[in-house]
């Protein structure tokens, strides 16, 4: 599967387009002096500085199922969502920065990933949410993802092995 189009694609308030390169830019400025936030994520490293957000946006931009998510209103980057796997069993990842945060972007967000996985013919979506992260925790939980339990997975950039809550919504 790949996108079907170069256009963004839209809800209500945003936009969703692959990511570029010169994302760096604005992935360093919302998460650079947020380590908490980084560290709510499995895979972008920590400092998260300009050169270590361009070589994480490198490997992401392989995935087809990856959006950089920008406010309509202003075209202001405010965070990433995307999906991956095979259509049986596609896995959800997404951060919003912190300045986007308490807006319900990410519910927003993650209901038209909901949707784009069920237009790409997905039949589950799941994802593992770190059990201090309350606040993706009340999102996946509110758009009807079912916890199915507990696992620890390897996190190289979080130090080695943690425990993850694991969700799952059949689509």
């Amino acid at each position: 599967m790949t996108p079907e189009t170069t256009e963004p694609l839209r809800s209500e308030r945003l936009l969703f387009r692959h990511p570029q390169p010169t994302d760096a830019a604005a992935i360093a400025d919302l998460l650079g002096n947020d380590p908490e936030g980084v560290r709510m994520t499995a895979r972008i490293p920590e400092p998260c500085t300009e050169a270590a957000a361009r070589a994480w946006l490198a490997t992401v931009a392989e995935e087809p199922w990856t959006w950089a998510i920008l406010r309509r209103e202003d075209q202001a980057f405010v965070g990433m969502i995307g999906f991956s796997g095979p259509s049986e069993r596609m896995e959800l990842g997404f951060w919003i920065g912190r300045p986007f945060r308490r807006l319900s972007y990410a519910t927003e967000a993650v209901h038209w990933a909901i949707d784009q996985a069920r237009r790409l013919g997905g039949k589950t979506l799941v994802g593992d949410v770190f059990p201090h992260n309350a606040a993706s925790i009340r999102i996946v939980e509110k758009l009807g993802f079912q916890r199915t339990g507990t696992a620890v997975k390897d996190f190289p950039v979080r130090g080695g092995p943690r425990e993850v809550l694991q969700y799952q919504l059949t689509l």
